[in-house]
């Protein structure tokens, strides 16, 4: 079965997310047949911007943030999962099932990769000095790749190594043990030995994702002016046909920040990001992106996962969640400053 990964999060993005996230907690919009919800916790509990979300199935699925955040949804709401204690942000996550998924964070030392066990988040020893570690994506237990400013490093199943010296990834997508992406502002595939480079087309990528080895996306940002250092981006998005990468135009690319992707042969493919500090989320058609409405109020969005063609999710940099039911994107959070999932919430 192809494995589908998602992987944004450059550190630059990551102070915007700062900057423009408001303190929010997760609450739920439950449907009328859902049983009901733990208590509202006694206070507020400050949550952050959302980085990124993957689902592993519609009863399985994980949001990360910073402020230590780790959401787990289990088909009827979304619960926070306490992390260890020195763990700040948490920038990515990769699931194998339930009972085992992974996740990059940082902390006061550097970073670190924390494991999920089915009941409780360890965390994993990495090499001394890494740090600024973006991406992670995992094939199983004993094999799977992390990255960022440096790296790559390999699981091995018993430690994390150096896999090369291929520097500022944003992104990763582990398709098979000799079939590995990572992309930044350049691209690089592994064979199973070594790293090559590919040519991005101008695509400065923050997310990439392939439902099959011939087809795949990336989505991020292309240089449009540069002057003493300093570049404008616009919105770009970029195909792989199994081989070559060809840069993909967008309507209106002008102020758009793209930051996460997903594609899949049965729920399709799909970008989000935002315009002028607003969201905005688009449909691939076979033949263009097509803008899809966003609710008001929403601020740029950082990741997307697609659970079928009619049950989606995105999540944001000012802590919204979004769900598709097959027509539209509705708000999954309301009532914010009244509804709170306290951190001993059962299942």
């Amino acid at each position: 079965m192809t494995h589908h990964v998602k992987s944004p999060r450059s550190f630059t993005l990551l102070l915007l997310f700062i900057l423009s996230c408001v303190a929010l907690l997760p609450a739920q919009q439950v449907p009328a047949q859902a049983a009901a919800l733990p208590a509202p916790a006694a206070a507020p509990q400050q949550l952050p911007a959302l980085f990124g979300i993957e689902m592993h199935s519609a009863t399985n699925g994980w949001i990360v943030g910073n402020y230590r955040t780790i959401l787990h949804w289990n088909g009827r709401y979304w619960r926070q999962i306490p992390t260890p204690d020195h763990v700040g942000a948490v920038y990515d996550v990769s699931i194998l099932n339930a009972t085992d998924a992974w996740a990059i964070a940082g902390e006061g030392q550097g970073d670190v990769v924390l494991r999920w066990n089915g009941s409780s988040w360890q965390p994993i020893g990495l090499p001394p000095h890494t740090a600024d570690l973006l991406t992670i994506d995992m094939l199983s237990p004993t094999l799977g790749w992390i990255g960022g400013y440096g790296g790559p490093y390999t699981w091995n199943g018993v430690l994390w190594a150096k896999d090369a010296d291929v520097f500022e990834v944003y992104a990763s997508a582990a398709l098979s043990p000799t079939d590995v992406w990572m992309g930044g502002r350049s691209l690089y595939r592994y064979n199973g030995t070594t790293w090559t480079f590919y040519d991005n087309k101008g695509v400065h990528s923050q997310d990439m994702m392939f439902s099959s080895p011939t087809d795949g996306w990336i989505v991020g940002g292309a240089i449009t002016f540069c002057y003493q250092g300093d570049c404008i981006y616009e919105g770009a998005t970029g195909h792989w046909d199994g081989n070559s990468w060809v840069r993909v135009a967008m309507e209106n690319p002008t102020g758009v920040s793209l930051h996460g992707v997903w594609s899949s042969t049965t729920s399709g493919t799909w970008a989000v990001g935002g315009r002028s500090a607003s969201g905005i989320i688009l449909r691939w058609t076979g033949s263009a992106w097509s803008e899809i409405p966003v609710p008001a109020g929403v601020g740029t969005l950082s990741d997307i996962a697609m659970v079928s063609a009619t049950d989606g999710w995105a999540v944001g940099f000012n802590g919204k969640i979004l769900r598709w039911n097959g027509s539209q994107w509705n708000l999954w959070t309301y009532a914010i400053e009244q509804t709170y999932i306290p951190l001993t919430a059962g299942e």
